[in-house]
């Protein structure tokens, strides 16, 4: 019960005054106050690591297998940080330049590190041949790059290749498949290309 507090006038007489409850009351608005305070200041900070962004490297322009990376095919996109995936930090990029191109790179992917391999094909002891092969002569499957093949050939024992590139299909449905095999059999396998006997197998690399 709140109990109401007299002054006395000047002619003597008591006039009720109202009890002070300012002092409570500030308090409890100055307590909201910080509470509200602290719990904006929690929402930003459970904001800015929800949206957490790290910049990565990715492709500017496509690059062929066996492409070397230069400056102008490469430009920074920002992803999640927490996204799990196998990228290269922007601030590594200078490690990428000069590399070559392990697999065909699109407009837009992001560069993973198996992407890239300071090797060059050929390598020493290797030779590229590129095989015209008809239709029923090669796999309906798409053949990509670093994909190994059987060459089969009519005479000759079967030789494990690599497959470097895929040319575009022409109107008579053949289309040049670039293959690395050991110098040593390279001539062999362009020779059996031109006759037309050779049969690109597609199979699991072991």
């Amino acid at each position: 019960m709140t109990t109401a507090v007299h002054t006395t006038t000047t002619n003597g007489q008591a006039v009720p005054r109202a009890p002070r409850r300012g002092g409570r009351t500030s308090k409890l608005l100055l307590l909201a106050v910080l509470l509200g305070v602290l719990g904006a200041l929690l929402a930003v900070f459970a904001f800015r690591g929800a949206v957490a962004r790290e910049g990565v490297v990715a492709l500017a322009r496509p690059l062929s297998y066996g492409d070397t990376i230069d400056p102008t095919a490469l430009r920074e996109v920002l992803l999640p940080s927490d996204t799990g995936l196998a990228t290269i930090a922007w601030r590594d990029v200078e490690s990428v330049i000069g590399t070559i191109a392990a697999t065909d790179l699109r407009v837009g992917q992001t560069l993973t590190p198996d992407a890239v391999t300071s090797t060059r094909t050929p390598m020493p002891g290797e030779a590229v041949v590129g095989i015209p092969a008809e239709p029923g002569h090669v796999p309906t499957s798409p053949l990509t790059p670093r994909d190994a093949v059987l060459v089969v050939s009519a005479g000759r024992p079967s030789l494990l290749a690599t497959v470097v590139r895929t040319g575009e299909t022409d109107l008579s449905g053949r289309r040049t498949v670039d293959v690395v095999v050991p110098q040593a059999e390279a001539e062999a396998v362009a020779l059996a290309a031109l006759d037309e006997r050779v049969v690109l197998v597609l199979v699991g690399r072991g």
